[in-house]
């Protein structure tokens, strides 16, 4: 895991968690079995809204993480960017912006792959 220096750990059950289906509903467990979370099969709902709140549900932890580590990337890319007064940066070796290219295509490589989880089209 990245580093997670002032920010304090998420007040959730830790881990991966996973998706049970049942005849009426979906149940959300954490890596040992037990249950986070059940989502009921609503009768005048279109079933595949309990299953998409479950893939929801499912991917949460991973989002927050996904989007503290995106925030602290565009922190620093915008340390990168500007002059210490606040002013914008007129000229950047090639070295800095290779440095946040990089950063930022893996950052978004992640987020697909979070954001198609999320949805449940893994």
């Amino acid at each position: 895991m990245k580093d997670r220096k002032n920010k304090s750990p998420p007040r959730c059950t830790p881990g991966q968690w996973r998706i049970e289906r049942y005849s009426d509903f979906y149940k959300i467990t954490d890596e040992q079995g037990v249950t986070i979370a059940d989502i009921p099969v609503q009768p005048l709902d279109p079933p595949e809204w309990a299953e998409g709140n479950a893939h929801i549900i499912t991917a949460a932890l991973k989002l927050l993480i996904a989007l503290e580590d995106a925030f602290a990337l565009l922190d620093r890319i915008t340390d990168t960017l500007h002059y210490e007064d606040g002013l914008p940066v007129t000229f950047l070796e090639a070295r800095d912006i290779e440095i946040i290219y990089g950063d930022a295509v893996t950052e978004l490589a992640r987020l697909e792959t979070l954001i198609r989880e999320a949805r449940g089209q893994q």
